[in-house]
């Protein structure tokens, strides 16, 4: 066995800080440029978004949550993975149209709290300072993004390509079912000889960028634990030992990434954003967003 060498020097510590993109109420858009397919999905044309369903309320010995990924998997409409954690919440809502009494109501209120399942979608993207993220869009926003993309691509316009991709604002107004979500082509303004003009923003990805990126992009591929169905059976039976038994395994059999925490991405190299199927490799024209968006849904 043979031992590396260490250092008490703070300065010898590295570390890769995560950022992440987050709707809220005081934040209603960002200014963003969606990077090409990475890591595990670089060899996808697709892979440049990815969509998660996402049980979250369970924890582990210590108290942490511990999401999973749902199992559930429909072909033609007809269930072939069934998902014990979403009959769970189905169950739990079938109960509370049938509670008789107020206490017996608020405690399944108190489970269905507890016990959800989020559905979006998650890209890499940069800000307009450079600072690379994970930014999760629900369906309605990939719709409004999917909207503009056709648009751009009508236009001429390659948004999501290596040296020439484009900054795209994405906006949320209203609130609750009333909220509507927004994605349009960013525009800055900029003095051409005294003279002020609207032009979009570019992006290129250079060697520079491509090494940052290997430390602070998210593997799309990789950011939850996948359990099957009779896994996540188990862990809804059983209690927060189980859970960690589960995640456990998946990790050791590289189904997971890294016990349910987002994993550093681990190629420097972006794959293609093109859709290889109708372009040459050579071919210098712009992403086939429609056969593209089409076979993302």
């Amino acid at each position: 066995m043979t031992f590396g060498v260490a250092s008490l020097e703070k300065e010898n510590r590295q570390y890769t800080p995560r950022n992440y993109f987050n709707f809220s109420k005081d934040k209603r858009s960002f200014v963003l440029r969606i990077l090409p397919p990475f890591g595990s999905m670089k060899n996808n044309p697709l892979g440049w978004a990815k969509y998660w369903a996402i049980h979250f309320g369970y924890t582990d010995t210590n108290g942490k949550l511990r999401p999973f990924a749902s199992p559930l998997k429909k072909r033609d409409g007809v269930v072939i993975a069934r998902d014990p954690a979403l009959e769970r919440i189905e169950n739990l809502q079938k109960a509370l149209q049938s509670a008789t009494s107020q206490e017996e109501r608020a405690e399944i209120e108190s489970q269905l709290k507890r016990f959800n399942l989020s559905k979006k979608w998650y890209l890499n993207v940069v800000d307009l300072e450079g600072k690379i993220g994970l930014l999760s869009i629900p369906y309605k926003m990939m719709l409004a993004l999917e909207a503009e993309l056709k648009r751009l691509k009508q236009e001429g316009h390659d948004p999501l390509s290596l040296d020439k991709g484009l900054f795209l604002e994405f906006s949320k107004e209203g609130v609750g079912r009333d909220t509507v979500h927004k994605v349009q082509l960013y525009m800055e303004t900029v003095n051409v000889n005294g003279k002020k003009y609207k032009s979009e923003k570019t992006h290129t990805i250079d060697d520079d960028f491509a090494a940052r990126a290997e430390r602070e992009c998210f593997d799309l591929g990789r950011l939850y634990p996948v359990p099957s169905t009779e896994e996540v059976a188990q862990i809804v039976n059983g209690g927060p030992e189980t859970l960690e038994a589960i995640l456990e395994k998946l990790s050791s059999q590289d189904r997971t990434s890294s016990g349910g925490e987002l994993e550093q991405a681990k190629s420097v190299l972006f794959g293609s954003s093109r859709k290889q199927g109708g372009l040459d490799a050579q071919d210098s024209g712009v992403i086939d967003y429609d056969t593209m968006l089409e076979e993302l849904y």
